[in-house]
């Protein structure tokens, strides 16, 4: 894909979403969230080399019942990385703050790839 057809794809992504994206600071990283929707809450964490743009096919069906949390894990899409090792304890951590610092106490969590890891955990 070249560039200019990336930026298309990720406007029409961030349109069709219709969510609030924001960063918070985590241990001195910036990672990008998107909060849409209302009621319980449903976390959508991507897989491994993506980000949380892949969701945008789900995002505004999910949110018409859930408050739908999507983000870039540290080191993809727009969040951050320190450059330092990655490792299962570090991500689940990211999410832990997360939803701490949004005041969400109970949430499901989907996903793919090494996600089961941070879940479990």
């Amino acid at each position: 894909m070249r560039q200019k057809e990336f930026f298309e794809v990720f406007s029409v992504v961030t349109y069709f979403a219709k969510g609030r994206r924001m960063k918070i600071n985590l241990d001195g990283v910036n990672l990008n969230y998107e909060l849409s929707g209302a009621g319980p809450c449903l976390v959508l964490i991507h897989g491994f080399t993506d980000n949380l743009s892949m969701w945008f096919n789900q995002v505004p069906q999910l949110s018409k019942q859930f408050q739908v949390v999507t983000y870039d894990l540290r080191g993809h899409g727009q969040t951050e990385t320190t450059g330092n090792e990655f490792s299962v304890d570090l991500l689940t951590k990211d999410l832990y703050e997360l939803l701490k610092t949004l005041n969400i106490e109970t949430v499901c969590i989907l996903g793919y790839s090494h996600v089961d890891c941070c879940r479990q955990t």
